[in-house]
């Protein structure tokens, strides 16, 4: 693995990770709407608590989820398919498939962003905890895997790179110099 195959996967590992991760984690949805105190810790464990002592009960099939719930799973999914890119990169020296994956990854984090605004969406008020942090963090990771796959599409655009990727591309540093990757091996 030399130093293109990192440049071209490790930004899409890097933000799908990010984009898998911290809607559940760091920046988690809403609760449960309308549960507070002992009826929200016994939705989540499946035992009432309904003044008799606990009692087993069934969770309730589709409790009352927020929006952001379901916009925090959907992004953590395609989170999940920004890292498979990244992994085919990291694992393939065909450009091609180089090319392939960034372009899967856009629709994948451009629908993120769709679930976000148009499709599923966030809590209403501006005080809630999805509006602060769950939105900004899907816009600002789905928006940079955006770009990340557009830089490894025009990067293979600009090499020629047909089949296989060429032994030494020229990097353009600045100020006329110029910086050469090769990766053949003694």
């Amino acid at each position: 693995m030399d130093a293109r195959h990192l440049a071209g996967g490790l930004p899409f590992l890097i933000l799908g990770s990010a984009l898998a991760v911290l809607p559940q984690t760091l920046f988690p949805a809403c609760p449960l709407h309308g549960a507070n105190g002992p009826e929200m810790a016994a939705m989540h464990s499946g035992v009432s608590t309904g003044g008799h002592g606990a009692v087993p009960v069934a969770a309730p099939a589709n409790p009352n989820r927020m929006p952001c719930f379901f916009t925090a799973r959907s992004a953590s999914g395609l989170g999940a398919v920004v890292v498979i890119a990244g992994l085919a990169i990291l694992a393939s020296p065909l450009a091609a498939l180089w090319r392939g994956v960034s372009i899967l990854a856009i629709p994948a984090a451009a629908l993120a962003l769709a679930f976000l605004h148009w499709l599923i969406g966030v809590c209403a008020m501006p005080a809630m905890v999805c509006r602060q942090g769950l939105a900004p963090a899907i816009n600002v990771l789905a928006a940079l895997s955006i770009l990340a796959a557009l830089v490894n599409i025009f990067w293979l655009s600009r090499t020629g790179a047909g089949g296989k990727l060429p032994a030494k591309t020229p990097i353009a540093v600045g100020a006329g110099r110029v910086l050469e990757f090769s990766h053949a091996r003694a």
